[in-house]
């Protein structure tokens, strides 16, 4: 079984890099509320247009993260072990 492991190692770490960058990108969502609230909701001193203009980058921040950093990311780690692991169950019953 190692040596079909040792053949794809390269995919299968990049997948877990990838899975592991996942799971960074959901503990860095759970920190824009935080931001959301103490930079615009409780923020002192502070003019609406700042405001707004904080909240616009929390959300296009919060979008990144969701869409390209945990979707992608999880999608494309998810396809690259699938794969490696086909290959290795092909190459089992050959």
């Amino acid at each position: 079984l190692w040596p079909l492991v040792r053949r794809y190692r390269g995919a299968i770490l990049l997948a877990a890099f990838m899975v592991a960058l996942h799971g960074a990108a959901m503990a860095l969502q759970n920190v824009f509320s935080k931001w959301f609230v103490d930079d615009v909701i409780l923020a002192e001193g502070v003019a609406a247009r700042d405001r707004w203009a904080t909240l616009g980058k929390l959300v296009a921040g919060y979008l990144f993260v969701s869409f390209v950093l945990r979707m992608f990311m999880w999608h494309g780690g998810y396809r690259i072990f699938a794969w490696a692991r086909e290959q290795m169950i092909f190459a089992l019953r050959a």
